[in-house]
């Protein structure tokens, strides 16, 4: 009884030579049974528009991998007609499995090691989805404004008091201050509108910074071949850097505030 399943996995991916190796002779071992002889082959999707089909990893590992030749999708495939099929892709945000056979165990061997080592190995971290990023953005800006509105609404009310009390004195002053007090306390917020407007514009048009800025702390869907591996490994130093840099800021700033509070608390 033949079998038949596909797989596709939900988080980024970083894949570079030792983890393409490995996968290679995972799917290398399982098909050797066959009594056809099957290899693993590549099928290269380059940003100069170039593709190629190869037998060799080792094509794929060399490749300069830069600039508008860098690799934008890696496929690795074998057939053997309607006997075996097993297609991996790697492509900008997706990873996906495909594996058809005659030999139900073979095939849910195959995809149980393959997905167990994709999921624990090649996969880097879930990517900022840009809608949901947009609309936190927007409720975080809906914050200040709500806040304003009732401090509007509260400051807008008058003193049922104080108003009782202008209009029944005969003091002509009396009655001037008190229209003048709640002139002032109705409008002085509404200055803080224009503000609010802003910042709520501001924040939601942030949101595509927030995911290119999640994006580079936290890169994922990366070809680690040639030049890439390079770049990624000089990226993630400079994040290193970046964040210890930062901690210990904080760190001193911290320890300082307290030896100060410390000192004039005496």
């Amino acid at each position: 009884m033949g079998a038949h399943v596909e797989h596709k996995f939900e988080r980024g991916y970083i894949l570079d030579e030792e983890r393409l190796r490995k996968i290679h002779n995972l799917l290398e071992s399982r098909i050797s049974k066959y009594s056809t002889p099957l290899s693993p082959q590549y099928k290269v999707f380059r940003g100069d528009s170039l593709s190629y089909e190869t037998g060799s990893v080792e094509d794929v590992v060399n490749e300069d991998n830069d600039d508008w030749r860098a690799i934008t999708r890696v496929e690795l495939f074998a057939e053997q007609g309607e006997v075996f099929r097993f297609r991996l892709t790697f492509a900008k945000d997706t990873v996906s499995l495909f594996i058809n056979g005659d030999d139900r165990d073979a095939v849910f061997l195959l995809f149980s090691d393959v997905r167990e080592y994709i999921r624990n190995e090649i996969l880097a971290g879930r990517k900022p989805n840009r809608d949901v990023t947009r609309a936190i953005s927007f409720l975080i800006a809906l914050g200040p404004m709500i806040a304003v509105m009732f401090y509007l609404a509260h400051s807008t009310r008058v003193d049922t008091a104080l108003a009782s009390k202008a209009l029944s004195t005969n003091d002509l002053a009396e009655k001037i201050n008190f229209l003048v007090r709640n002139a002032v306390q109705g409008q002085s917020p509404v200055g803080w509108l224009p503000w609010v407007m802003l910042l709520t514009f501001v924040t939601v048009a942030l949101s595509d910074s927030f995911v290119k800025l999640w994006r580079f702390l936290f890169p994922t869907d990366l070809f680690l071949f040639g030049k890439r591996k390079v770049q990624f490994e000089k990226r993630r130093s400079l994040v290193s850097k970046l964040f210890w840099g930062v901690a210990v800021s904080l760190a001193v700033s911290a320890l300082a505030g307290i030896l100060v509070w410390r000192l004039t608390s005496k």
